[in-house]
């Protein structure tokens, strides 16, 4: 038999189970320990009496999914955008891909596939001149800035031993 290796959820599952098959256990205990009905422990009881340590073993583990992007079609994205796209957008990407090529994507797939192979947006293909930058900076430190101040102004101040104990604090009346 083919040595299976299971994560540590799994494993622990495993081990509870095996225990209870091994004793004739309560079977209430072991929902409550693995935080899922009685029905289910029967259901992995019979799983382990006749599969074994495999039946714990999600059956996905290893598999690519099946709607997975090939890296090719990747390749093929990237290569059409520098060629043909070059002027569009996240969205308008993927509409033109959808129309033109026949390739479905989205747009956050899009974005990241864009920042995988390095380009960080699809309209930033130059930094900004430091003119722009310059005054744009001047411009942010002249905004006003937001006063921090006292949210509710008709409260006295209170102790820290007022607010850790959870006292509410005394409003005076006007």
């Amino acid at each position: 038999m083919r040595k299976v290796e299971l994560n540590m959820k799994e494993q622990r599952k495993y081990e509870i189970i095996k225990k209870l098959v091994e004793t004739d256990g309560n079977k209430t205990a072991a929902a409550l320990k693995l935080g899922c009905t009685r029905r289910t422990i029967n259901r992995l009881i019979a799983g382990y009496k006749q599969k074994g340590k495999a039946f714990f073993k999600h059956g996905n583990k290893g598999r690519k999914p099946a709607n997975r992007i090939t890296e090719a079609i990747e390749l093929k994205i990237l290569t059409l955008y520098d060629n043909k796209y070059y002027d569009a957008n996240f969205t308008h990407l993927a509409q033109l891909l959808r129309e033109h090529d026949g390739i479905s994507v989205s747009k956050s797939f899009l974005r990241a596939l864009f920042l995988k192979a390095g380009i960080l947006s699809l309209w930033l293909h130059a930094k900004p001149e430091d003119g722009l930058r310059s005054s744009w900076s001047k411009r942010r430190s002249k905004r006003p800035q937001k006063k921090k101040g006292i949210a509710f102004k008709h409260r006295l101040p209170a102790s820290k031993k007022d607010i850790r104990v959870g006292r509410e604090l005394p409003i005076p009346a006007s």
